[in-house]
């Protein structure tokens, strides 16, 4: 029997998968394999992550992942945004921080459909 990792016998049978598309980036189905990387710089610190991301970019990353533990993190993101050409997923990490309440319209971007504000 051959294994469903390998795709053996039945690789013509892959199952379909949806795509989704993050800033451009097309993920799943018969698209490439996406890079990410998620950036170890306080994203508060506007110019080391900016250039933590330049240079992931650099390097070939199609999506940036950003920590957003607070307020000052949220605020620093659309600044960050201007100056990168890749797409950026906010990886918020406590709801109660105030981050969703105080940024409402910005949350609404970074949060899954699935999840009401």
């Amino acid at each position: 029997m051959a294994s469903k990792l390998t795709g053996g016998a039945n690789a013509a049978e892959k199952r379909k998968k949806r795509v989704i598309d993050i800033g451009g980036v097309k993920i799943g189905g018969n698209n490439r394999i996406a890079i990410q990387s998620m950036c170890n710089t306080k994203t508060e610190d506007i110019e080391a992550t900016v250039n933590q991301v330049l240079q992931l970019e650099a390097l070939g990353c199609d999506i940036i992942r950003l920590a957003v533990p607070s307020v000052e993190a949220a605020r620093a993101i659309s600044e960050i945004k201007k100056r990168v050409n890749i797409p950026i997923v906010a990886d918020i990490h406590d709801i109660d921080s105030g981050v969703i309440s105080e940024h409402s319209e910005s949350s609404r971007t970074f949060m899954p459909k699935h999840i009401k504000l």
